[in-house]
């Protein structure tokens, strides 16, 4: 799966500059303009099996983005680091900024509200149960096995932030499954395998409405 590091900015100095320093370090990055072309962007690449590894926003950018289009980016890529662009700080390692970020999400993570935490989750379900009728329908290719697989991810990093230890086992023994596959080079998916991946899905699915019922 391709890695990406989106820089959203309009000064041309500042940004040029980041992406010169990126890619000193090795990191492809690629420039967002606007706010609306940055969410456009964060929703189209989990689809095409690009991981977006961080997000750079300049202070000007910031300012114009809206309450509506920060939830819009959290639920397409709730676990995503964002991170501002400082301009006293000319110095940077993207390790230094990732490190820093994810510890910031780990501790506000606890605090996503459960009905936000399970739709998100059901969100990232469905897309799962779509990849896997692709599956029952016959059509198998490594893009559509690293789709689930990076879909699942997102699912356990979620599940570890709200402790919640029983559907991130679900969603690791179903990336497990998916690196099995992936270890065969036709990528093909035997019915054995179909079986499981239905049944840790269905596993979720029940985790999630035993959580409704406990909250009701």
């Amino acid at each position: 799966m391709k890695e990406v590091i989106i820089i959203a900015g309009r000064n041309k100095v500042d940004v040029g500059w980041i992406r010169c320093c990126l890619e000193q370090q090795g990191h492809s990055s690629i420039l967002c303009k606007t706010p609306k072309e940055l969410v456009e962007k964060l929703k189209v690449f989990p689809a095409c099996s690009v991981h977006v590894r961080l997000v750079i926003i300049d202070h000007g950018m910031w300012e114009n983005i809206n309450n509506d289009l920060i939830v819009e980016m959290s639920e397409c890529v709730p676990y995503v680091p964002f991170v501002l662009l400082d301009k006293n700080n000319i110095t940077f390692l993207v390790e230094d900024w990732l490190t820093g970020s994810m510890q910031h999400l780990t501790v506000s993570g606890s605090e996503l509200p459960e009905h936000v935490f399970r739709s998100r989750c059901s969100k990232f379900l469905g897309s799962v149960e779509d990849a896997l009728l692709d599956l029952e329908n016959g059509i198998t290719n490594a893009q559509n096995i690293q789709t689930i697989s990076y879909t699942m991810n997102k699912i356990a990093t979620l599940a570890a932030q709200m402790i919640k230890p029983n559907i991130k086992a679900l969603a690791v023994k179903t990336m497990d499954l998916l690196e099995d596959i992936q270890h065969n080079q036709q990528c093909v998916v035997s019915e054995a395998h179909k079986e499981s991946l239905f049944n840790s899905i269905d596993e979720m699915k029940e985790c999630f409405c035993q959580a409704e019922v406990n909250v009701a």
